[in-house]
C-alpha cells in the first residue's frame, strides 16, 4: 500500500491512537491518582506545571530521563493549550 492509500490510513489511525492514549491515561490515573492530585496541588499554590510534574515524578522514584520527560511533556502540553486558546 502506498501513496494516497497510506496517507488515508495514517489520518484514519490518528483518532485511534488519541483514544488509546486517553484510555491508558485514564486507567493510570484510576490505578494511582495520588501523582495527579499532588501535581494539581503544587500547581494550585503557584509552582509552575513543568516543575510540579518533574517534582512529583522524582518523588515517585523516576529516574532522570523520566523527570526530564515529565517536565517536557508538561511544558509542551501547556504551550499547546495556550495555542489552542
Amino acid at each position: 500500500m502506498g501513496g494516497p492509500a497510506k496517507a488515508v490510513q495514517k489520518v484514519v489511525s490518528l483518532p485511534e491512537k488519541i483514544v488509546s492514549a486517553a484510555v491508558k491515561t485514564a486507567e493510570a490515573v484510576a490505578e494511582d491518582p495520588l501523582p495527579v492530585i499532588a501535581t494539581v496541588a503544587l500547581i494550585s499554590v503557584g509552582v509552575p506545571p513543568e516543575l510540579a510534574s518533574a517534582a512529583v515524578t522524582a518523588a515517585n522514584g523516576g529516574d532522570m530521563q523520566d523527570i526530564v520527560t515529565s517536565a517536557a511533556t508538561a511544558y509542551v502540553g501547556g504551550q499547546a493549550a495556550e495555542y489552542a486558546g
